[in-house]
């Protein structure tokens, strides 16, 4: 699971070293998030296995720099991810 909170906001006047930030801890680049800019500040990502192997990620977003919580993530979303995958298998 990786979960990155605290992100610039890029939808009000942002500078060069806001999309420098926010590129970096995104892992994507300054120049991709020029063309549209996101609003979301923070981000998780949730693995989902199916039949032991990585089949995809639940990605949660939200505009709020810091609102995305760790442990509220690790309550909820960690028991849904491998009852999703369980559905997965029949597909």
């Amino acid at each position: 699971m990786v979960i990155v909170t605290g992100l610039p906001n890029l939808q009000n006047a942002p500078t060069e070293a806001d999309f420098a930030r926010y590129a970096q801890e995104t892992w994507v680049s300054a120049d991709w998030l020029k063309t549209e800019p996101p609003s979301a500040r923070s981000f998780c990502g949730v693995p989902v296995e199916v039949n032991g192997r990585l089949w995809g990620v639940i990605v949660l977003d939200s505009r709020g720099d810091n609102a995305i919580k760790r442990r509220s993530v690790n309550l909820s979303y960690r028991l849904v991810a491998p009852f999703l995958g369980k559905l997965l298998e029949r597909l």
